[in-house]
């Protein structure tokens, strides 16, 4: 070791700084591959969240020539917001790869690309050393933090994330000539980054206001403009709704701010972040009224989803960015403070702060791959019952993930998110009558007290006990919460139905909220139901994604059947 110190004097070579460089330079790659071997880890043992399945479902759809539907010959239906990434991943599985280890390398990109920024904004003149303690901190909290852990269960979140706070560094930067066509990059990948994407490229305006780089800003502006009208021009054709299904879903209720308590949510679980991010800058003195800029944006679209119901919020993906920017900030400040304040009790403030947010992220990281890692029946039923179903069998849902994804036949979603005539309409029993599906599977929700009484994996129930266990009994009619109006009229539909359906109440997790009707004389047996029922709780039949994929008959890459002219649009 003295031989070391005595040679690195000699040639005057910074060895702390050397490996302190070298660190932070590889630490946003360190987090990617950490985040990719986690959901890998998620694929080979457990499975992608329920709605994450919807998504997955129109890419393979689009990957066999089907079209962007939610069935193979159904109509177009824009029920996956994501579209570029619906396309991306599209592309990948019709290349011959996997959508689900596709998803984990673009998040695990996106993740690194986020760390790599958060690195970047730490000031300069910063202590070695304090610099490698600080990118080590933020690294972890970024790949422990709900920005990744929406991400391991399938979702575009790390990837949409990462291209919103490369707009934030491209404003902090004055790289303005970027920020329209960045902007409409987000917009295309998810309909909430029209929002940031138009809020940035008008800041940009802003700041090029008689500027001599005016003219060509201005350009940019345009051209991107015109191709995002051209794309919306085309998708209103396509799909024939100005509109994603989810959008016209998210907009019902009588509430004026049906997010707020979200939002308030999402603010209660960070308020140690936020009051660590604010509190450190307004204590130091960087260009206070920059970062306030680039912040708006984000502080916009929180104030946006106050205005609409924030279904499918799996870690609240939907408010990622802005948490994203406050641990970028914090990162930002704190590396101040302590170029400021060279106390050592400063440096040992701030990895308190640190300290301290990442079992609160942790916690979370842990409860969201319990879920995901599960043993839930739900996971399993469509792959073992499936092979009771044929192209034309009729299933009307309102959990439109796994299946959909794993099941041949026309499905149907009661809730409107991938339906169009529910989701403009709203549900109503000439729907169902018209439809007469075999299987009907909806989530209760808020609709039914609880079945304190039974035991088991599931039973046989008639409608009359549903009827009496229907909590505050309203008309469907009056309901115009879509989760709570699709129960209500499937119960008024299965009472007219009576002897048609056999009724079965399944639990899921620690009660009983999933009920399965199943049509006499339809294209499923009861017994198969059972059957495949059965097999979904026991040890054997309780397979992992990959298993599942693997394991499939069809194959990997024919999951859901080609396009058939016998379509149904009731």
């Amino acid at each position: 070791m003295a031989a070391l110190t005595l040679l690195f004097s000699r040639h005057k070579v910074d060895f702390i700084g050397v490996v302190s460089r070298t660190a932070v330079a590889i630490l946003p790659t360190l987090s990617a591959i950490a985040y990719f071997a986690i959901a890998i880890w998620v694929l080979l043992a457990g499975h992608l969240h329920e709605d994450a399945y919807i998504l997955f479902t129109y890419v393979e759809n689009l990957a066999l020539g089907n079209g962007i539907v939610y069935y193979a010959g159904g109509p177009p239906t824009e029920g996956a917001t994501d579209f570029l990434w619906t396309i991306v991943l599209a592309a990948i599985t019709r290349l011959g790869g996997d959508a689900g280890i596709a998803a984990a390398i673009l998040n695990a990109i996106g993740i690194g690309v986020i760390c790599h920024i958060a690195i970047h904004h730490l000031p300069d003149g910063l202590n070695k050393c304090w610099r490698l303690i600080f990118s080590f901190g933020v690294c972890a909290i970024i790949v422990l933090s709900p920005i990744a852990s929406a991400g391991f269960g399938g979702f575009s979140n790390p990837a949409f994330v990462a291209i919103a706070v490369t707009l934030f560094a491209l404003f902090l930067a004055r790289r303005y000539t970027y920020l329209p066509w960045i902007g409409l990059l987000l917009g295309l990948v998810r309909p909430d980054g029209v929002i940031i994407g138009c809020t940035f490229a008008l800041l940009g305006l802003t700041a090029q206001w008689n500027h001599p780089s005016m003219r060509r800003y201005t350009v940019h502006l345009f051209l991107a403009g015109i191709v995002g009208c051209v794309y919306f021009i085309w998708r209103a054709s396509y799909f024939d709704q100005l509109l994603p299904l989810p959008l016209y879903v998210k907009s019902t209720g009588e509430e004026l701010l049906p997010g707020i308590s979200e939002n308030l949510d999402w603010i209660s679980g960070n308020l140690f972040l936020i009051c660590l991010g604010l509190t450190a800058f307004f204590h130091q003195s960087i260009d206070k009224r920059r970062l306030a800029l680039a912040a708006l944006p984000f502080l916009i679209l929180l104030a946006a989803l106050g205005f609409a119901n924030q279904t499918q919020n799996v870690s609240f993906r939907f408010q990622a960015p802005l948490s994203a920017i406050l641990i970028i900030l914090l990162a930002m400040s704190a590396g101040h403070w302590v170029k400021i304040r060279p106390r050592a009790t400063s440096g040992l403030g701030v990895i308190l702060g640190f300290a301290l947010l990442l079992p609160n992220f942790g916690a979370s990281a842990v409860s969201n791959m319990r879920d995901l890692l599960g043993t839930q029946y739900i996971n399993y039923l469509p792959f073992h019952l499936t092979q009771s179903m044929g192209p034309n069998t009729k299933v009307a849902l309102t959990e439109a993930g796994r299946i959909a994804y794993w099941t041949n036949g026309k499905k149907f979603d009661l809730i409107g998110l991938n339906s169009v005539y529910p989701a403009i309409n709203g549900l109503d029993l000439d729907y169902l009558h018209r439809l007469l599906p075999d299987l009907v599977f909806i989530h209760t929700a808020q609709t039914l007290m609880p079945w304190s009484d039974r035991a088991g994996p599931y039973f046989s129930v008639s409608v009359d006990e549903i009827r009496q266990k229907t909590a505050n009994p309203r008309d469907w009619l009056g309901e115009s919460d879509p989760v709570n109006r699709a129960p209500l009229v499937v119960y008024e539909f299965l009472a007219q139905h009576e002897s048609d359906y056999d009724i079965v109440m399944v639990r899921y997790y620690d009660r009983y909220v999933h009920l399965h009707a199943v049509r006499k004389n339809g294209d499923i047996t009861f017994d198969d139901f059972i059957a495949a029922l059965d097999e979904s709780f026991s040890g054997t039949g309780q397979l992992s994604y990959w298993a599942m994929k693997r394991n499939r008959r069809l194959g990997a890459f024919q999951p859901l059947g080609r396009m058939t002219d016998n379509t149904f649009s009731p």
